[in-house]
């Protein structure tokens, strides 16, 4: 579900207090872009949407949300519906999963 070897990378590149602020910011933005979404956006502002989703998600090593987000901006691109509802579910499970590894020490 999440990258953990793309966390201690993120965390070696920019340090400690630099990956909180990343972490946190990566959150309230990905959330605030996928709370924007309603499933009535044209194909090409969801297939961007998506695009930089997926962006993020990399990022910041959530593999699974990455892997679907990259589905859907395939098939936003070809005009087929994403699955918002899934989305937003595997990326709260996905959320949780990383601040509970945060904090057991997984990315140590």
């Amino acid at each position: 579900m999440i990258s953990w070897a793309r966390v201690n990378e993120l965390m070696d590149e920019i340090g400690q207090e630099a990956f909180e602020e990343v972490a946190t910011l990566f959150l309230e933005e990905f959330e605030a872009k996928l709370a924007m979404l309603t499933g009535r956006e044209s194909a090409a502002d969801m297939a961007d949407a998506m695009h930089f989703l997926k962006g993020s998600a990399t990022n910041l090593g959530f593999a699974d949300v990455a892997a679907q987000v990259s589905l859907n901006e395939t098939s936003a691109r070809v005009g087929l519906p994403v699955d918002l509802p899934a989305l937003r579910t595997l990326y709260t499970q996905s959320k949780g999963c990383f601040l509970t590894g945060l904090a057991r020490g997984a990315a140590a």
